[in-house]
């Protein structure tokens, strides 16, 4: 199975669980995002808010393995990672009997703020590098939760999680409604194999190493004025995940490269620390959409044109007047999509709207020669 197949498989279940739980469409979305691009995601909010319940759904659905595990200071390497063998260690021997995270596919740490400094360590490894004790894990994602945001002595994990997102009770009292009768059960409908996990990752790696020009001189533009606008660290790690949390939502939107709309994804990634009313990362929602948005308008309105210029032409009879003004407006039309076709991340959209534009002249030219003959 290619990665766009497996990406669309994550699609079609994406839609399946936004069915099921009740306002948490980003939320799913996000770990959708995740699972495409392979990058770890932490999930904020109270006790109850469906954080586990989401992330169990998603794997079991999807025929993954899944861990699921509560961290305190008293949880030991050996809970995640698996004991250490009584039988090798009669033989002089130290293996270990792996299992728990070990042998997962998809891991969910509960509290994980609250994991002691040895298995804070052991975390920091696994989701850099998916190796423990020179052993390669098949680790895709690794999700956390927690009830606060990770600082201090544990600042370095919260680094680690790419995709960051805060989950709230359900306020829609129909949603509501619908959530007191709403089965979470998981019913497995797709087989997603390893082998297709990592063809995915490797993808997604890919597609941020190569994305276009115009994608990344926007980031370049919102990493500058993110700096001079906000007073939070932002690692260059993070920043280069940017990319490929965004590659995992082209793939799971059915394209293999990256376009300037993906980049939404890092509302997301950009926020550090939350105040009592949200409002760092909500200025930071903002931050982004102001970007993503602003040559998405410009394409939507240069559409909305054509169609409206073609409607026009289709005129079966239009004075010459009329067409001279409308050929006038096809062709300053076709300069304004020109430009925009040399540094855009939508160039599809771009060239159907130019195709348009010569459809409208081509219309307009042949009604204006019939109407000399």
């Amino acid at each position: 199975m290619t990665a766009l197949a497996t990406a669309n498989v994550i699609r079609e279940a994406m839609i399946q669980a936004r069915q099921v739980f009740a306002e948490r469409e980003e939320a799913i979305h996000a770990l959708s995002v995740a699972l495409c691009s392979g990058e770890h995601m932490i999930m904020l909010g109270r006790p109850g808010v469906a954080k586990s319940a989401i992330v169990h759904w998603m794997a079991k659905t999807l025929g993954l393995d899944y861990f699921w595990t509560l961290l305190n200071p008293d949880t030991l390497r050996e809970d995640l990672m698996g004991p250490i063998s009584l039988k090798s260690l009669q033989e002089d021997r130290w293996e270990r009997n792996w299992a728990n995270l070990a042998v997962s596919d998809i891991a969910f740490t509960d509290e994980v703020g609250k994991a002691s400094g040895q298995v804070l360590n052991l975390l920091l490894n696994v989701m850099e590098e998916r190796r423990f004790d020179g052993y390669d894990l098949p680790l895709h994602c690794l999700i956390g939760a927690s009830n606060e945001t990770l600082d201090g002595e544990v600042e370095a994990l919260w680094d680690r999680f790419a995709i960051r997102l805060v989950l709230n009770p359900v306020q829609d009292l129909e949603n509501f409604r619908a959530m007191l009768r709403s089965d979470v059960r998981p019913v497995q409908h797709y087989q997603i194999s390893r082998s297709n996990l990592a063809d995915l990752r490797a993808t997604a790696e890919l597609m941020a190493q190569t994305a276009p020009d115009p994608v990344i001189d926007m980031l370049v533009e919102m990493k500058s004025l993110y700096t001079t606008r906000f007073d939070a660290y932002i690692s260059d790690r993070r920043w280069r995940r940017v990319l490929k949390v965004a590659a995992g939502n082209a793939l799971l939107h059915g394209r293999s490269e990256i376009e300037i709309q993906d980049l939404h994804v890092a509302r997301w990634m950009l926020w550090a620390n939350l105040d009592k009313r949200l409002a760092h990362m909500r200025e930071v929602y903002s931050f982004v959409s102001s970007f993503v948005e602003k040559e998405l308008g410009d394409l939507m309105e240069c559409q909305a044109l054509a169609e409206e210029l073609l409607g026009m032409a289709a005129n079966e009879r239009i004075r010459l007047a009329e067409a001279a003004d409308l050929l006038m407006k096809a062709k300053t039309l076709a300069r304004r999509v020109k430009k925009n076709l040399s540094n855009t991340g939508y160039k599809e959209q771009w060239t159907e709207i130019l195709r348009k534009t010569e459809q409208i002249e081509s219309m307009v030219l042949d009604d204006e020669s019939d109407q000399e003959a």
